[in-house]
């Protein structure tokens, strides 16, 4: 089957990714593929925002990381526990990176260990 890359622009969520969008000759029905060696987890099992949206990568949750108000951020990471740091290790399986991400103690350094990670990919 052949297929051919969609002349649409990427949204941003895409280009930042890693995800390209094609389309068959033979259908008009969409694919997505990741061109990134990037984990992404399965639909349903991502982590959930606030306002319910998936998060299904690392990349994906870094991003929203520099997004997101330092209140929702308290909600995810504090001493009691690091809702990030859990699902990257439970979900995704990297345990080195999540254990990276429970000593950060602000924002600012766990976006530092985020774009580090994202580096070396």
């Amino acid at each position: 089957m052949f297929f051919k890359k969609s002349k649409e622009k990427k949204s941003f969520l895409e280009r930042l990714v890693g995800v390209e969008t094609i389309t068959s000759k033979k259908s008009t029905q969409e694919k997505h593929f990741v061109v990134s060696q990037e984990k992404i987890a399965p639909v349903g099992v991502g982590f959930y925002l606030r306002g319910g949206r998936e998060l299904r990568t690392i990349r994906a949750l870094c991003a929203e990381l520099s997004l997101m108000s330092d209140e929702e951020w308290r909600l995810y990471a504090n001493f009691g526990n690091n809702h990030f740091a859990n699902w990257i290790e439970g979900v995704l399986g990297e345990k080195e990176l999540a254990m990276r991400i429970r000593e950060a103690q602000d924002r600012e350094t766990m976006h530092g260990v985020f774009s580090v990670f994202l580096s070396s990919r």
